[in-house]
């Protein structure tokens, strides 16, 4: 599952939500907060957004009606939105140090780094000892790669958040020994459902499931809110991957119990339905989340994977992610699903394109809080350049593979399946096999293995390597569809 708020600035993105959301007729503050709060519940986040257009446009003068419109516009993905109602918070609030502090968290999304880091430096200068702005400091230097300047903004913030933030700072500057000392510190300290949510999260993207299990279960069991929705989810992802397919639909059932009728536990609750049940199962909980959240392109997004592309309805399941993608405010939107709905359809020029677009979008952000990120864009790169292959563009292919090497690297794994792709020297199979803990992640290690030699022309391994991934992948995964229509030479085409 997608975290689409980045992890220093969700805290205070719920906290503030929580506070402040019906209708989208405006009234008084009080009872736009309370409107707010009933929506934000409810997951209405396109409606928590027009009810707070609302509310400004009657009080233009209201400092906090723009706050809380930033801050409903980060969690809907406008971030030009975002960043246009920040700014004139600032202008009616200039010092609240939170207003310029996600100035500069939307700045630094949109690639303006500069102008972030002068909204940085102005938080601060607000408020000195305050851990949000030296979390956002820390994370802006982590980004340039200017980790002793990272770790300085990291060591004045106390408690489980600083010790988390500095597992961070870590974790991106390449020492996993260091992370992980930050990491059980973090543990140590925590008291809160949030900071053991985020510390799961860290685990996660450094493929540590159990630990991330851990850490998702801690937070579950101190959750009292749904603010802390992300803990129950992170809980069954982290399952889920390791197979343990009953404890997460147990865990599923336990959050939709908790939150009845939360979108991404329907969704999860579908795809392992899928799973271990049966897909017109999963079809009716697909359809049930788009009845409950028509309006949610996200939802419509993954039913449209899930429920289309099982049956081989392709036309259908691009249908529903373009309208997704249209609705969105998010540049590049579900990108990696619709580039790869595009490569099973044939529609390989086009696939290229958007993966191309993808890895330039991503190069763009400076904000990148999690592990994760720089490992989907060695996946992403990958796919880019099957596309280009594909399109007889080998030298272009080779090209963006060489320049994705020379990035930061995400997990061991994800890199030394590039590594091995592009044919460098000294990556052995077995090395890159050693590297992945998981099933899923030998799957992935199988699925490109197999690419790899059907590229070298040596077809017969090419498909023992994708029986090997089909093996132990997970139904309906992206990996275990593309090797199913690999061995039934539907694809490529």
């Amino acid at each position: 599952m997608k975290k689409l708020l980045r992890a220093f600035v969700a805290l205070g993105i719920a906290a503030s939500l929580a506070g402040s959301g019906c209708r989208h007729a405006a009234g008084t503050l009080a009872d736009t907060t309370r409107a707010a709060e009933d929506l934000r519940r409810r997951n209405r986040a396109r409606d928590l957004v027009m009810l707070w257009e609302a509310y400004t446009a009657e009080h233009p003068g209201s400092a906090e009606g723009f706050e809380q419109l930033g801050y409903a516009r980060v969690a809907w993905g406008n971030l030009e939105g975002a960043r246009d109602s920040f700014e004139k918070f600032t202008r009616l609030a200039p010092r609240h140090a939170d207003g310029h502090r996600m100035l500069a968290f939307c700045l630094a999304e949109l690639g303006r780094g500069d102008s972030a880091l002068r909204e940085a430096d102005r938080a601060l200068e607000l408020d000195p000892h305050g851990a949000a702005a030296h979390e956002m400091r820390a994370s802006l230097m982590a980004e340039a790669a200017r980790f002793d300047e990272a770790r300085r903004h990291g060591a004045a913030v106390a408690g489980a958040r600083g010790a988390l933030l500095r597992a961070r700072v870590e974790s991106l500057a390449g020492e996993p020994e260091r992370a992980l000392e930050a990491l059980r510190a973090a543990e140590a300290a925590a008291r809160d459902p949030e900071t053991w949510a985020d510390i799961g999260e860290l685990y996660y993207d450094l493929d540590m499931l159990r630990e991330a299990q851990h850490s998702y279960f801690a937070a579950t069991e101190l959750d009292l809110d749904t603010r802390h929705v992300n803990a129950w989810l992170g809980l069954f992802r982290s399952l889920a991957n390791q197979k343990r397919y009953d404890e997460a639909l147990l865990h599923v059932d336990r959050t939709l119990a908790r939150f009845p009728g939360n979108p991404y536990a329907l969704l999860m609750k579908a795809a392992l339905v899928g799973i271990t049940r049966s897909q017109s199962e999963a079809r009716e909980i697909l359809d049930e989340a788009f009845r409950e959240h028509p309006d949610d392109p996200w939802v419509r997004a993954q039913r449209g994977w899930y429920a289309f592309v099982p049956t081989g309805d392709l036309d259908a399941a691009l249908r529903e992610v373009e309208l997704a993608r249209a609705e969105s405010p998010w540049a590049g939107f579900e990108a990696p699903t619709y580039g790869w709905l595009l490569q099973l359809a044939g529609r390989t020029a086009e696939a290229a394109r958007v993966f191309e677009e993808l890895l330039a979008r991503r190069s763009r952000r400076t904000l990148t809080a999690h592990l994760v990120e720089w490992r989907q864009r060695d996946f992403d790169a990958l796919h880019a350049a099957v596309a280009l292959r594909l399109l007889g563009r080998g030298e272009d292919a080779r090209r963006l593979l060489e320049r994705q090497l020379a990035s930061p690297p995400g997990a061991g794994w994800a890199r030394l399946i590039l590594r091995r792709f592009t044919g460098e020297p000294g990556t052995s199979l077995e090395a890159v096999l050693g590297a992945a803990e998981y099933e899923f992640q030998r799957c992935e290690v199988h699925f490109w293995e197999g690419l790899r030699l059907h590229f070298e022309g040596d077809r017969d391994a090419a498909r023992l390597a994708m029986e090997r991934c089909r093996a132990l992948g997970v139904a309906h995964f992206v990996e275990d569809v593309f090797s199913a229509r690999y061995l039934e030479g539907r694809w490529p085409r």
